[in-house]
Order: structure tokens, then C-alpha cells, then sequence
């Protein structure tokens, strides 16, 4: 992003609203210019119109702009860091059998939602499965081996970069596609472990 526009973007963010010629004398630059960037950033999905500043004077209202959700992605957050001494401190509180109880409690919630339906076929079950985690962003897809069996694949994992460290939550994963599916798979490939997504076999 151009330094111009990541400007605007940190005084939308430091002030919540400003109008074209409150980031002009803000970035010193013509009122021309700022409305450039500002077409560029609205195209983009960054930033909208939140209302008029009426005049004192003659002359038209100035728009006021202000960041959309969208734009809040481009700013750092320590969610990671958070997450990572949350976990820490619950390590140190909890006994293993209240910690793995903890997790079972997770995977169970997560799964509350997912309508399972005794009647559709393991290839429908995948399908539905695969929806649902995708929609928790874990980007599923399922295939057929020649074998017979059948692969999940989550092709991006949430919490990559605590789960190496953290294999409660490799373990409540497992514990989420098992209550999905209504069966045990195996799984036969990890991210905590290095591989590039995490693979469950049902057999």
C-alpha cells in the first residue's frame, strides 16, 4: 500500500472521522490529491462516507470518512501472543485430566451447530463436514483414495505457530472432525509436526 494512503489510513485510525480537508493540512498535501488516494482506498474496500460535516458558511457539506472493518486487518495485532499466555497460565493451573476436559468442552461447542443427519452417505457427511470447516476457516476439502478410504484435509490451520507448542489443540481437531463425522478417524498428517495442513483418514 502506498505510504500516502497507509497515512490516511493511521489518522482514520488515531482520530475515528475526518473529512478530505482535515487530511489535506494533516499530510500537507492538495485537497486534489487526497481525494485521489481516498477513491483508490473506498475502491479497495478500506474506508466509506459515515455522514456529512455541514458548513457554517456557504458552499456544499464535506464528507466524513472512516475506516470499514475490512481495513482493521492492516493494522498489527497480538492476538498470537495473547492466545500463547492464555494457554500458558491455563497449563500451570489445571491438572491434564481438567485441561484435556477442557478442550473435550470446546470441540463439543464448536460442533453444537453441525446438523448431523443419520441418513446421508460418508461421501455426504465429508461434504457437509468440509463446509463447516471451512466456514470456521480451517479451508477443508475431502477426496476418495483408490483404496477405498477417504481424506479431510485442513489446509490452514487457525492457531499455526501455537499449535507446535500446544498439542491440546492438535487434540481437540481430532476431537472436532471425530464428533462431525460421528466416527474416529486417523490422522495421518499434523501442521504441529511440520507438515504444510493436517489430513484425517476414515477407513
Amino acid at each position: 500500500m502506498k505510504d500516502v494512503r497507509q497515512h490516511i489510513m493511521n489518522i482514520l485510525k488515531e482520530r475515528g472521522r475526518a473529512t478530505v480537508a482535515d487530511l489535506a493540512l494533516a499530510l500537507d498535501r492538495p485537497a486534489v490529491s487526497v481525494r485521489h488516494h481516498l477513491d483508490i482506498l473506498m475502491e479497495q474496500g478500506m474506508i466509506r462516507t459515515g455522514g456529512v460535516q455541514r458548513r457554517r458558511s456557504r458552499g456544499r457539506p464535506r464528507h466524513i470518512y472512516v475506516l470499514t472493518e475490512k481495513a482493521n486487518g492492516f493494522f498489527p495485532h497480538s492476538y498470537e501472543e495473547l492466545a500463547s499466555e492464555l494457554l500458558k497460565e491455563m497449563k500451570h493451573t489445571l491438572q491434564p485430566e481438567q485441561l484435556e476436559a477442557f478442550f473435550q468442552r470446546l470441540a463439543t461447542d464448536m460442533a453444537t451447530s453441525f446438523e448431523v443427519d443419520g441418513s446421508q452417505s460418508m461421501q455426504e457427511r465429508l461434504a457437509a463436514a468440509a463446509r463447516f470447516l471451512s466456514e470456521k476457516g480451517y479451508l477443508a476439502r475431502w477426496e476418495r483414495q483408490d483404496s477405498g478410504g477417504y481424506l479431510l484435509h485442513l489446509f490452514n490451520c487457525p492457531y499455526e505457530g501455537l499449535s507446535a507448542q500446544n498439542p491440546e489443540l492438535c487434540t481437540m481437531d481430532l476431537m472436532l472432525v471425530s464428533r462431525l463425522m460421528q466416527t474416529d478417524p486417523r490422522r495421518v498428517a499434523n501442521v504441529g509436526a511440520g507438515h504444510h495442513r493436517c489430513t484425517y483418514l476414515f477407513e
